[in-house]
């Protein structure tokens, strides 16, 4: 079973790594420079460095398209996984 399946669940070890660095970036990281950068703006200069707040935000927003797409693949793949894992299971009690 492990030589049938290791491969697969190798790599959802790396989706879920990316998941885990990705969530981490985007929930503390830029959430945290988004909330920094909003309380240590003076109202005189928003035209000039709102480019600053711009990238916090799209970083924001990428991580967290990323980690929901590495989160859908686990799911996705842990669900194949485990349909091949009952059909086989199927087949040894239809075998003997």
């Amino acid at each position: 079973m492990l030589a049938a399946f290791g491969r697969p669940y190798f790599l959802l070890a790396f989706y879920k790594l990316f998941w885990i660095i990705f969530t981490y970036l985007g929930s503390y990281f830029f959430v945290k420079k988004l909330i920094i950068f909003v309380e240590t703006m003076p109202q005189d200069t928003l035209a000039v460095k709102s480019t600053e707040g711009y990238l916090y935000a799209l970083g924001l927003f990428l991580t967290s398209v990323a980690s929901s797409v590495c989160i859908q693949q686990v799911m996705a793949e842990c669900t194949r996984i485990g349909v091949q894992v009952r059909c086989n299971f199927a087949e040894i009690k239809l075998s003997n």
